[in-house]
């Protein structure tokens, strides 16, 4: 006789592959959790970069803009990241867009030090165009997100607008999308990248999951 907990087992599953079949690789939102243990993808420009505390762990102690990009400008031109922090230490984190090379992109820095988020624009020097405080606690994890839509770029902080600037030199029509530290170090996960013509990549992490829940009760049905 099959149990009742077999059954509820089973109507699971079948109703979690009904679910996954239904679902196509959704155009515009590509994620990333490193819960594979790989940075699948990214390329690094600078800093010493591995998977760490269930996410890609950056640190560059010296004077020097460490990076990781990901992406390309087929990717653009408009879009948005979100990413979470934690271990979070030193002076500066970063998400940068439209990243062409390293001394051309825009970005949304977070100094650590003073408790501000500043957006900055990278054509050979850096140039700061807005200063912002946020409620900032590194003993506790925070969200950032940046969005450039045409030549505007905005800036937030746990999910909250912190500022906007619009470059109305149009300095950079498209590029990658990028992670940095510069005198510090941080954790970044479960990144979000969200745009028109951003290759979706949703649907196959959920495949990933459930491969993993099914493996997981397999070896609750063995049990007696």
């Amino acid at each position: 006789m099959t149990s009742q907990r077999c059954i509820r087992v089973w109507s699971f599953f079948a109703i979690a592959v009904l679910s996954i079949t239904t679902l196509t690789v959704w155009s515009g939102t590509f994620v990333d959790d490193f819960s594979d243990h790989k940075p699948d993808g990214w390329k690094k420009v600078g800093g010493t970069w591995k998977i760490k505390d269930g996410g890609y762990h950056g640190i560059e102690p010296n004077s020097v803009e460490g990076a990781v990009l990901i992406g390309d400008p087929n990717w653009g031109p408009d879009y948005s990241i979100e990413v979470k922090v934690r271990n979070a230490g030193g002076a500066w984190l970063a998400i940068c867009v439209r990243w062409v090379d390293i001394n051309n992109h825009y970005d949304w820095w977070i100094d650590l030090a003073n408790k501000q988020g500043d957006l900055y624009i990278k054509k050979g020097n850096y140039t700061q165009k807005t200063v912002d405080n946020i409620p900032l606690d590194l003993k506790k994890e925070f969200s950032i997100k940046l969005v450039v839509e045409g030549f505007t770029l905005s800036g937030y902080f746990n999910g909250k607008q912190i500022n906007t600037w619009e470059d109305k030199e149009k300095s950079f029509k498209t590029g990658a999308i990028g992670l940095s530290v510069w005198q510090g170090e941080a954790t970044f996960d479960d990144i979000v990248i969200e745009g028109k013509n951003v290759p979706g990549n949703l649907a196959v992490n959920i495949r990933n999951k459930l491969a993993v829940t099914w493996g997981k009760i397999r070896k609750g049905l063995a049990r007696p």
